[in-house]
């Protein structure tokens, strides 16, 4: 929910782009700001959910892992024994959990149980957090790609492609 910082990647799509995090300039902030952003969703959600699925994508799927587990979930107000959704998307995932350490220490120790789906290119420098986030849940499928941080058009294909398969096997 806060402003995307001044020469952030993010596009500004119909206005200015948005980041989870703002512009904390401490772990302590960043921790409080990631806190904001979590009970962000889990309002909207309380509001007007539950949803079939979530999709997040960067930081987004990392939101989406620690909000797929109930117990985070409860700590931050959600008043129901399962996630807001009943499956993720979770494309170019990174790690939040360190911004985070009072949620992540409540977190469920054992794997997340909710169907997941995660989208991790062979050439994403962050790599290495998509696979950490695939770790936490149990049975998760994975779609592969040769590109990095991006959802490029070519796994689409004319027909859905690569990607479209993917979803259409999973959902």
């Amino acid at each position: 929910p806060f402003p995307a910082p001044a020469g952030s990647p993010a596009p500004a799509v119909g206005g200015a782009g948005r980041s989870w995090l703002g512009h904390a300039e401490s772990a302590a902030e960043a921790s409080a700001e990631l806190e904001t952003s979590l009970r962000h969703v889990v309002a909207h959600a309380a509001a007007h959910g539950p949803y079939d699925g979530a999709f997040g994508f960067s930081q987004g799927a990392a939101v989406l892992t620690l909000l797929s587990d109930a117990a985070v979930c409860a700590t931050l107000g959600w008043r129901h024994s399962e996630p807001p959704w009943r499956f993720a998307v979770l494309a170019c995932g990174v790690d939040l959990s360190y911004y985070c350490t009072a949620l992540a220490d409540r977190a469920s120790p054992s794997r997340l149980t909710l169907p997941s789906l995660h989208i991790i290119g062979s050439a994403d420098g962050l790599r290495g957090y998509s696979e950490g986030l695939l770790a936490r849940f149990d049975n998760p499928r994975a779609l592969r790609h040769p590109w990095g941080h991006s959802l490029p058009i070519e796994l689409a294909g004319h027909d859905g492609g690569r990607l479209g398969a993917a979803v259409r096997a999973f959902i």
